[in-house]
């Protein structure tokens, strides 16, 4: 079984929330400005995504005719704040899936050598991936390969994105889970037949990865044991 997981608002904090730091230092009004700055030239920053632009490019166009009392470098700085900010325990829902140590025989995962494999599949920066791996070691011990968007040249949306990765990995959408907090991603993903979950926080992931597909955490043994024993 193949996890693909989304790195931003599921592992980490991405360009979502980085509106808090102008908040936090400009007050609401020039944070809501921003925020809609940023979805008026939302085709840009797809692109951008795409590798079809420099991050540079992208601050240059959201600048371009406004005014606001900061400027490209603080406006970096707010995503470089964000994109510190680790989701609480997702990482430590997947350490606990790798941990475990299954038997070969497991057919309920479909897991041929016994163990999931999880792929990330990010929609992300050129110039901010570095920065991530340097911010975010534990995440890159977990994962087996990695899929960005801006190496691919597709963002998640796009036609072919999957269709694309599914065959290139030689892999049948039915071994494969795809996690994310964007609903048009997981469409696009289901269209294909790639099961999705909507990730809410860790506690819901764990939830369904135990009760809907099945999957075996690190303790569940031993607390399934000293539950029999009680009782």
């Amino acid at each position: 079984m193949i996890i693909l997981t989304d790195l931003s608002e599921v592992l980490i904090r991405g360009v979502i929330g980085a509106d808090q730091y102008i908040k936090e230092r400009y007050g609401v009004k020039v944070a809501e400005s921003c925020v809609l700055r940023h979805r008026a030239i939302n085709e840009r920053f797809c692109d951008m995504l795409r590798g079809r632009l420099t991050e540079d490019q992208y601050w240059e166009t959201f600048f371009s005719g406004h005014s606001w009392p900061f400027g490209v470098e603080e406006a970096k700085a707010a995503l470089s704040w964000n994109l510190a900010q680790a989701i609480p325990d997702t990482l430590k829902v997947y350490q606990e899936i790798i941990a475990y140590p299954r038997s070969n025989e497991d057919k309920r995962l479909g897991m041929a050598e016994g163990m999931p494999t999880i792929y990330l599949v990010s929609d992300h920066i050129t110039e901010r991936l570095d920065q991530i791996k340097a911010l975010h070691p534990g995440i890159f011990k977990v994962v087996k390969r990695e899929f960005w968007s801006c190496e691919l040249g597709q963002i998640k949306r796009d036609p072919g994105f999957f269709e694309n990765l599914l065959e290139k990995e030689h892999l049948r959408p039915e071994e494969v889970i795809f996690i994310d907090d964007n609903v048009a991603n997981i469409a696009t993903a289901s269209r294909l037949g790639v099961p999705g979950i909507r990730f809410q926080n860790a506690t819901q992931l764990r939830t369904v990865l135990r009760e809907t597909y099945g999957f075996v955490f690190a303790g569940d043994a031993e607390r399934e044991a000293a539950a029999r024993k009680h009782y």
